[in-house]
């Protein structure tokens, strides 16, 4: 390359490919339709838990990544994947190899090296955000629930008020 601000993807080698792909800061894997994972870059490794290793021997459909009412769910996007249909946004409830749990961002396409067809996912950990969400919607919750009892004991002193007011204007007109 000679000018280093232009990135010719034609002319980049395996080498200089896998060390863009290895340090995106999402997770990137590579497998089969029936679940087998191939390829899997630095930061979905850091995110799953799991090591180069390990992925040779990874099977999405048959391991505890992820829960059973998820595991239909990918499932059937493996499904629309063998149909040719890129898939995503989806979030997805995992268990890292060290048993810790973290939600995901899924999204996945599919794509052709030396005329067999792939499945590529990608995916980001959203496990600090749900948490997030989860925390200001407690919150919100909370803030309903008080508001509520403010509304209603502020209603409550409106009609004390106005049986009062009633009350002195009978007690007047005796």
């Amino acid at each position: 390359m000679t000018d280093p601000k232009i990135l010719n993807f034609e002319n980049i080698s395996g080498e200089d490919y896998r060390k863009l792909i290895d340090n995106l800061p999402i997770g990137i894997y590579y497998g089969d339709f029936k679940g087998n994972i191939f390829y899997c870059n630095k930061r979905g490794l850091e995110i799953t838990g799991f090591s180069e290793s390990d992925i040779g021997n990874i099977n999405l459909l048959k391991s505890d990544l992820l829960s059973k009412t998820d595991l239909i769910r990918a499932v059937k996007l493996y499904g629309l994947k063998m149909l040719g249909k890129s898939t995503g946004p989806e979030e997805f409830e995992i268990t890292t190899k060290d048993g810790k749990t973290r939600h995901i961002e899924y999204y996945s396409q599919n794509i052709s090296l030396e005329g067999k067809s792939y499945a590529v996912g990608m995916f980001q950990d959203i496990t600090e955000r749900k948490n997030v969400e989860r925390n200001l919607e407690d919150r919100v919750a909370e803030l309903k629930e008080l508001n509520e009892a403010m509304v209603g004991r502020e209603l409550k002193m409106i009609e004390l008020k106005e049986k009062l007011k009633n009350d002195d204007s009978k007690a007047g007109n005796r």
